[in-house]
């Protein structure tokens, strides 16, 4: 039981992490000696100082002779900042608890291999389930090449995300507001498709003070969206999606402006250019990009479920009714046959001011 108490710690300093640190995970570290807790630390931001590095200037000389609890393998290898094995063995540390192996091909085992070379006593293992879950994009991206992927949407009680004038702004009440402000937070990127861009010119940005705006992903095949819309003119990275036969000139005026943009494959639907998800998806990845919230519409949605490119979906349910042949629902497209059912697994009911959330993970 003192082992998962103190990883238990681990996965609270861990969970300190208020900013994005994106290609690396959430990781917190606790140094023990005697029983108690003498450093702490998490990765704060990419680029600075790992949880154990931070943890073990808190304990100081302490640090020696000491134990370790750690949620994800020490790295073995020179980033941004130099190998946390290095920095646990010139401490003197005498033994190194682990939550998870780190999935990366550059880590994967060869943190625990060169700790134990130093004559360093390794367990792992303590408490994985709950370590894993808190990297699952990171796992996902480096397993899968897809980071984390889930769909948010707000609707009426009868399913619907516009009424029949295709009016949609507050469906949701102002705490729902509040929500997906603070999932933008959590979430590396945010992504939506060029006819939100063209019909709601969103900023998709985080309104929470001192927080750091999520990367906008745009799918644009045609690059059809203006260079002056919103989510190209705020503060933070944005990535656009486009086909492999985009005009060129579109595409330098874009990266005159710092936006990346990325060629995919794609096939043409009644006249028009569709980018291949899956696709897109691995490039993402490619990015570093851990964890992706698609904010899209019905036709959007349908496409990343057909995909099976869904791991979770956030609904705010309003009680309201909109009815209507004509209004817009969470999921359009061709739909799919019962027995090919988007299936969901665990669900979380939350109530939010009037509206409910649905958290869904999906089989």
């Amino acid at each position: 039981m003192q082992k998962e108490k103190f990883m238990l710690e681990a996965l609270k300093e861990a969970n300190k992490c208020t900013e994005k640190v994106c290609p690396n995970p959430k990781v917190g570290c606790v140094i023990v000696k005697n029983g108690k807790i003498v450093g702490r630390g998490f990765h704060a931001f990419f680029g600075k100082e790992h949880a154990e590095v931070n943890a073990l200037k808190k304990a100081g000389k302490n640090a020696k002779n000491a134990e370790v609890y750690v949620t994800l393998e020490p790295c073995s290898h020179y980033g941004k900042t130099p190998p946390c094995t290095e920095a646990l063995i010139k401490a003197g540390v005498k033994k190194v608890f682990i939550g998870v192996k780190d999935p990366s091909k550059k880590v994967s085992g060869k943190g625990i291999k060169k700790l134990k070379n130093a004559g360093i006593a390794v367990v792992s293992g303590i408490m994985e389930k709950e370590c894993s879950e808190l990297i699952y994009g990171f796992k996902l991206r480096h397993e899968k090449e897809k980071p984390f992927i889930a769909l948010k949407n707000a609707m009426s009680l009868d399913g619907k995300i516009t009424d029949f004038q295709e009016k949609s702004k507050w469906i949701s009440g102002k705490e729902s507001l509040k929500k997906v402000q603070e999932l933008r937070k959590e979430f590396d990127a945010v992504l939506v498709s060029s006819n939100t861009v063209k019909k709601d010119n969103p900023k998709l940005t985080c309104r929470i003070k001192g927080c750091e705006n999520p990367i906008r992903i745009i799918l644009d095949a045609e690059l059809t969206t203006k260079i002056n819309s919103k989510v190209y003119t705020e503060k933070g990275k944005t990535i656009v999606f486009c086909a492999m036969n985009t005009n060129e000139k579109k595409i330098k005026e874009f990266e005159a402006k710092g936006i990346n943009v990325i060629k995919v494959k794609g096939k043409k639907i009644n006249g028009f250019n569709e980018l291949n998800l899956s696709e897109v998806v691995k490039k993402i990845a490619g990015q570093g990009i851990n964890s992706v919230l698609v904010e899209g519409g019905s036709k959007l949605n349908y496409s990343f479920l057909k995909e099976k490119l869904v791991n979770k979906i956030y609904l705010f349910v309003a009680p309201i009714i909109l009815g209507g042949k004509n209004s817009k629902q969470f999921v359009a497209g061709n739909g799919f046959e019962l027995n090919k059912a988007v299936k969901a697994g665990k669900i979380d009911l939350n109530e939010l001011g009037t509206d409910l959330l649905m958290e869904i993970e999906l089989k």
